[in-house]
């Protein structure tokens, strides 16, 4: 499905599929910066503080990948839950832990989705971002996109942003990524707001983006199960590392979503 495209992990190697949808390899455990240099070590986990780091100088996740199977709440209402709950939660979360595990990493949308002329999903530059979507839709056009014996995808999970974001802090040379603001003040094509970091774009710029993530959140108004991440064109106080909840019928024009894939 897949053919290579580009240079070194830490510069974020693009992968590209027949029809010209683009991924980032994410890594996870141990990267190896050269010879006789330490290997970094990626946790793919959920983080609530970018900037904890241990004795070791790698950052410290609040929930770890492997233990997935319990409930970790991240700010108020912020949890990623195996099954659906008002939300469409993960395709199958323990698949996408073990084989992310077994193969040291996964691939990320390298834009934000944009719909092709056949009603399907693409991650390509400059091209509309799909918007005015559910997040049940989303979830459902992700996992569209890839189903074979050797590759699937989803819509992105908080273990897949989280991790990504830690990614580009390593090896960006922007250490504060999580808490980067949008460079852009009105939604533009995707790939062109000038958020480009380890060759992925615009997660903390243009639209904010849905995920499997679930919120907690209730008021009088109703029930918010769903959660979307990311910063976006013109609310300046959210980042990259942003959480926010939605109602399930929720779609706006600030809203789309990014694909990942694993191999099985």
């Amino acid at each position: 499905m897949l053919t290579s495209q580009a240079t070194t992990v830490p510069q974020g190697i693009v992968i590209q599929d027949n029809e010209g949808n683009e991924f980032v390899w994410v890594p996870v455990d141990s990267v190896t910066k050269g010879t006789n240099v330490k290997a970094d070590d990626i946790r793919l986990g959920r983080y609530e503080n970018f900037g904890s780091k241990n004795t070791t100088g790698n950052y410290v996740p609040k929930q770890e990948a492997t233990n997935y199977s319990s409930t970790v709440t991240i700010g108020s209402y912020y949890q990623e839950k195996t099954s659906n709950d008002g939300n469409t939660a993960a395709k199958s979360l323990s698949t996408f832990v073990s084989k992310t595990h077994s193969n040291g990493g996964y691939y990320l949308g390298r834009y934000e989705a944009s719909q092709g002329s056949d009603g399907k999903v693409d991650c390509q530059a400059n091209k509309t971002p799909w918007v005015d979507i559910t997040q049940p839709n989303a979830a459902t056009k992700a996992r569209a996109m890839y189903s074979s014996s050797y590759v699937d995808s989803d819509l992105v999970n908080s273990y897949a942003w989280d991790t990504a974001i830690v990614f580009i802090q390593k090896y960006s040379g922007n250490t504060n990524y999580a808490n980067k603001a949008s460079v852009n003040s009105s939604k533009v094509n995707t790939g062109k707001a000038g958020d480009k970091v380890c060759n992925i774009h615009d997660m903390s710029s243009n639209c904010k983006e849905w995920s499997t993530e679930h919120s907690t959140c209730t008021n009088s108004s109703g029930s918010y199960p769903c959660a979307s991440g990311g910063g976006f064109y013109y609310n300046d106080l959210r980042t990259t590392s942003f959480r926010s909840y939605s109602n399930t019928t929720d779609s706006n024009t600030n809203t789309s979503f990014r694909p990942l894939c694993y191999v099985k």
